[in-house]
């Protein structure tokens, strides 16, 4: 979690997604989008809602371990739970 970013934020990303570095975070990705798309089959916006749910998960548990002042995470309140309550919201 404390350096997931850093697996893609690479002067090489471009290649190293050519050559299939990615494959794996992206058919996650696509899976959400998938399901989000399922839920809510005329969300305009399915794979932006699911990256931004994957990366928006590990940078509240990083915030959580190490800012805990500028997240509501924490025991109790977990990345997912707010994300959950996030996505149903806006899929409501």
């Amino acid at each position: 979690v404390n350096e997931s970013s850093k697996s893609f934020l690479t002067k090489e990303v471009d290649q190293e997604d050519k050559e299939g570095y990615f494959v794996a975070y992206k058919g996650i990705i696509t899976r959400l989008k998938d399901m989000i798309s399922a839920l809510d089959p005329n969300y305009a916006h399915p794979t932006s809602l699911a990256s931004t749910i994957i990366e928006g998960a590990l940078h509240q548990q990083f915030l959580r371990d190490h800012f805990d002042s500028i997240t509501d995470c924490d025991k109790e309140i977990t990345p997912n739970a707010f994300f959950d309550n996030l996505v149903f919201k806006v899929l409501s």
